[in-house]
């Protein structure tokens, strides 16, 4: 999560977003997330997947700390974790049937409001 969080942060730092324009998909293994034209995606999950989940995340403000060498501080992460299932929409950025969560990274450290970096288990 630390390196998706990052490669979100070095996209607004270096200007390739803004603050609460940036979004990001991480696809854990044993996982896809199937995309069709419309923008409509669904999580498939190889059978007996431990830990099998897509993190869609979505930036709302800009990085605090953003510095080669020195600990990321950036926060109000919206993400939302897919399970085997889910649907997501890439157009609304809106899903169904997976978990949504907020992460904040204070000086290198980062924080959930479920308190689980992951998210936790399906609702």
């Amino acid at each position: 999560m630390g390196r998706f969080l990052t490669f979100l942060a070095r996209d607004i730092q270096d200007g390739e977003e803004t603050g609460t324009s940036a979004k990001g998909i991480a696809v854990n293994e044993q996982s896809a997330l199937l995309v069709e034209k419309d923008g409509s995606a669904k999580v498939v999950t190889q059978p007996g997947a431990t830990n099998a989940a897509v993190y869609m995340a979505k930036t709302n403000q800009a990085p605090t700390t953003c510095v080669s060498g020195t600990p990321l501080t950036f926060n109000n992460i919206s993400v939302y974790k897919l399970f085997n299932g889910s649907t997501f929409n890439l157009s609304t950025w809106t899903g169904a049937g997976g978990l949504s969560y907020t992460l904040n990274v204070n000086n290198g450290v980062i924080n959930s409001s479920t308190g689980n970096v992951y998210g936790g288990n399906q609702p």
